[in-house]
């Protein structure tokens, strides 16, 4: 389970850097509906969903005392 941990965090860290580096990028070159706006709008809610889930199956899984 530690690995899955790992991988959850990875993807929770990816998910905050990718928001502040997208909205930054963004700010600055100020490109309106280019592919950094789809990319905050579409890629980076999954991401953010997915560690957000990965979190809350780990949480279940020790609940039922599953073991990793």
């Amino acid at each position: 389970m530690n690995r899955f941990l790992q991988v959850v965090g990875v993807l929770a860290a990816l998910s905050i850097g990718g928001w502040i580096l997208v909205g930054t990028v963004s700010l600055v070159l100020d490109l309106g509906y280019s592919f950094f706006w789809w990319l905050r709008d579409t890629f980076l809610p999954f991401v953010t969903i997915a560690a957000i889930g990965g979190f809350i199956i780990y949480g279940v899984g020790r609940l039922f005392g599953v073991r990793g």
